[in-house]
């Protein structure tokens, strides 16, 4: 039955976004937990991201994820528990998967599938980055950016007319939260994910977050109490090249990427690349040499969003 909620609400929902949005992200082959959930899958800028909220019960280990329900205990926790929003598993669990707390992201045990992570700060950065906020931007903390919270919104859901675009893929649902004194809050006003990453120094006290709201097309971003309880979204170790996907036999990696760019499986007449700004301002230009495989430095190029046009065809990918 769980495996095909999460079928339907991908096929329902998001299978508009798959058609219209393909440019900017591809349909990934899905992922199942230990305890047999299976989650569709999206690819974007080279990560590949669950379509829908983690939903396990157990580590991967086979140890089990304590259920809380009762507030008091919730906020006097020291260790990794999981709820559903209001306890109420029958209503909520389809749409919006599990509440975890951060002791469970950051336990070693692992929750999110074998060869899948929790994102960290610097993997929610880049797809930020990839949907158009700056680099200065993504640095800072609270509401950052312009639009992309819009691009990582489901369609539905949302109250006071916050629905998104969903050109991400990513399909946020406004499934709320829950406090650190255990309280439960802001459905269909808030999307609310776990990084993995940690603020301050040991022991954490805080765990970095990015939240979404009904009311800003902005994307949220500071550290939240390891004793709140937020949803996760996985995300697979390592890059897949997003234009080997669309192409076949060509690759870009890593995107982003900071000092060197490579391009593996260029065609023999694949002759001349050009790096451009958004501008549309040539800022580099490369000669393959009939070579299949390039290697590009990229260190003395500022940060930000470029274009690489090779035989007339232009890619996107981001200098951090």
């Amino acid at each position: 039955m769980k495996n095909k909620v999460l079928r339907l609400i991908a096929i329902t929902i998001l299978g508009l976004g798959t058609q219209t949005m393909a440019q900017i992200f591809q349909s990934g082959n899905g992922v199942t937990d230990i305890d047999g959930n299976f989650y569709p899958t999206i690819i974007i800028n080279g990560k590949e991201w669950m379509e829908t909220n983690l939903n396990v019960n157990h580590y991967n280990n086979g140890n089990s994820i304590l259920n809380i329900q009762n507030n008091s205990q919730w906020s006097l926790l020291n260790s990794g528990a999981y709820s559903y929003y209001n306890n109420d598993s029958i209503t909520y669990a389809q749409y919006y998967g599990k509440i975890y707390n951060w002791y469970v992201v950051n336990d070693a045990r692992g929750v999110c599938p074998t060869g899948w992570s929790v994102p960290t700060d610097d993997d929610w950065k880049s797809l930020e980055l990839f949907l158009g906020m700056t680099v200065a931007q993504s640095n800072t903390t609270s509401w950052r950016g312009t639009n992309e919270g819009t691009k990582l919104k489901s369609t539905i859901g949302w109250n006071s007319n916050g629905n998104g675009t969903n050109e991400s893929g990513i399909n946020a649902f406004p499934g709320g939260r829950r406090n650190p004194n255990g309280n439960f809050s802001d459905l269909g006003n808030e999307a609310c994910f776990w990084t993995s990453t940690g603020q301050g120094s040991l022991p954490f006290q805080n765990g970095y977050d990015r939240r979404i709201m009904s009311i800003y097309t902005k994307i949220y971003r500071l550290g939240e109490s390891v004793k709140g309880g937020f949803y996760v979204r996985c995300i697979k170790d390592g890059f897949v090249g997003i234009e080997n996907i669309q192409q076949k036999n060509f690759e870009l990696f890593p995107n982003p990427a900071s000092t060197k760019l490579y391009l593996n499986g260029l065609k023999n007449n694949d002759e001349l690349i050009f790096i451009s700004n958004l501008l549309g301002e040539l800022i580099k230009t490369i000669h393959s040499d009939g070579a299949t495989n390039v290697e590009i430095n990229i260190e003395n190029i500022p940060t930000g969003i470029y274009f690489i046009k090779i035989n007339n065809i232009s890619y996107k990918f981001i200098k951090l």
